[in-house]
Protein backbone atom coordinates (compact mmCIF):
# COMPACT_ATOMS: atom_id res chain seq x y z
CA UNK A 1 0.00 0.00 0.00
CA UNK A 2 1.29 3.89 -0.75
CA UNK A 3 -0.03 6.77 0.34
CA UNK A 4 1.04 10.22 -0.42
CA UNK A 5 1.68 12.91 2.63
CA UNK A 6 0.66 16.70 2.53
CA UNK A 7 3.86 17.20 1.43
CA UNK A 8 3.69 15.51 -1.50
CA UNK A 9 6.60 12.61 -0.43
CA UNK A 10 5.45 9.53 -1.64
CA UNK A 11 5.44 6.60 1.00
CA UNK A 12 5.20 2.97 2.00
CA UNK A 13 3.56 1.50 5.10
CA UNK A 14 6.23 -1.30 6.31
CA UNK A 15 4.79 -4.19 8.04
CA UNK A 16 3.92 -2.60 11.14
CA UNK A 17 1.75 0.04 9.05
CA UNK A 18 4.80 2.65 9.97
CA UNK A 19 4.93 5.24 6.95
CA UNK A 20 8.22 4.78 5.10
CA UNK A 21 10.15 7.23 2.75
CA UNK A 22 10.27 5.66 -0.96
CA UNK A 23 12.49 6.54 -3.83
CA UNK A 24 10.57 7.33 -7.05
CA UNK A 25 12.68 4.94 -8.60
CA UNK A 26 12.19 2.03 -6.11
CA UNK A 27 9.34 -0.35 -6.70
CA UNK A 28 6.63 -0.18 -4.75
CA UNK A 29 6.51 -2.73 -2.22
CA UNK A 30 2.54 -4.65 -2.24
CA UNK A 31 1.24 -7.18 -0.79
CA UNK A 32 1.89 -10.69 -2.56
CA UNK A 33 4.51 -8.29 -4.78
CA UNK A 34 5.85 -4.78 -6.54
CA UNK A 35 4.69 -1.96 -8.39
CA UNK A 36 6.25 -0.30 -11.16
CA UNK A 37 6.70 3.26 -10.49
CA UNK A 38 6.98 6.40 -12.74
CA UNK A 39 7.52 9.75 -11.85
CA UNK A 40 7.30 12.64 -14.55
CA UNK A 41 7.81 16.24 -12.95
CA UNK A 42 8.87 17.86 -16.40
CA UNK A 43 5.63 17.53 -18.70
CA UNK A 44 3.50 20.48 -16.94
CA UNK A 45 4.56 23.14 -15.50
CA UNK A 46 4.47 23.27 -11.26
CA UNK A 47 3.25 19.65 -11.54
CA UNK A 48 4.84 16.32 -10.76
CA UNK A 49 2.89 12.77 -12.20
CA UNK A 50 3.21 9.58 -10.12
CA UNK A 51 2.02 6.70 -11.61
CA UNK A 52 1.95 3.01 -10.85
CA UNK A 53 1.16 -0.72 -12.23
CA UNK A 54 2.17 -4.10 -12.29
CA UNK A 55 6.04 -4.21 -13.98
CA UNK A 56 5.78 -4.81 -17.43
CA UNK A 57 2.24 -2.89 -17.81
CA UNK A 58 2.82 -0.80 -21.23
CA UNK A 59 2.34 2.74 -20.69
CA UNK A 60 -0.20 2.84 -23.12
CA UNK A 61 -2.52 0.36 -21.14
CA UNK A 62 -5.10 1.36 -19.34
CA UNK A 63 -4.01 -0.37 -16.16
CA UNK A 64 -2.11 2.71 -14.16
CA UNK A 65 -3.05 4.56 -11.30
CA UNK A 66 -1.82 8.35 -11.64
CA UNK A 67 -1.77 11.02 -9.14
CA UNK A 68 -0.35 14.61 -9.54
CA UNK A 69 1.26 16.74 -7.14
CA UNK A 70 1.31 20.38 -7.53
CA UNK A 71 4.20 22.55 -6.43
CA UNK A 72 1.62 23.81 -3.76
CA UNK A 73 1.44 20.56 -2.02
CA UNK A 74 -2.05 19.69 -3.47
CA UNK A 75 -2.82 16.16 -4.75
CA UNK A 76 -4.95 14.45 -6.97
CA UNK A 77 -5.81 11.16 -8.49
CA UNK A 78 -7.27 10.87 -12.14
CA UNK A 79 -10.21 8.52 -12.28
CA UNK A 80 -10.49 8.23 -8.34
CA UNK A 81 -7.05 6.51 -7.92
CA UNK A 82 -8.42 3.34 -9.97
CA UNK A 83 -5.67 1.74 -11.81
CA UNK A 84 -8.28 2.16 -15.00
CA UNK A 85 -5.53 5.26 -16.47
CA UNK A 86 -3.13 5.15 -19.26
CA UNK A 87 0.44 6.81 -18.36
CA UNK A 88 0.81 7.88 -21.74
CA UNK A 89 -1.90 10.28 -21.00
CA UNK A 90 -1.05 11.68 -17.94
CA UNK A 91 -1.18 15.56 -19.07
CA UNK A 92 -4.76 15.54 -20.41
CA UNK A 93 -6.41 13.24 -17.61
CA UNK A 94 -9.33 14.65 -15.45
CA UNK A 95 -7.81 14.93 -11.84
CA UNK A 96 -9.82 15.11 -8.44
Amino acid sequence: MSIFFPAGTLHSLDANGVPQPVSPTDPMPTIGGTFKLLKDDTTTTNSTYYGQAIPGTLTSAASWQITRVDSDGSIYYAGAGAFNQVWDNRSTLVYA
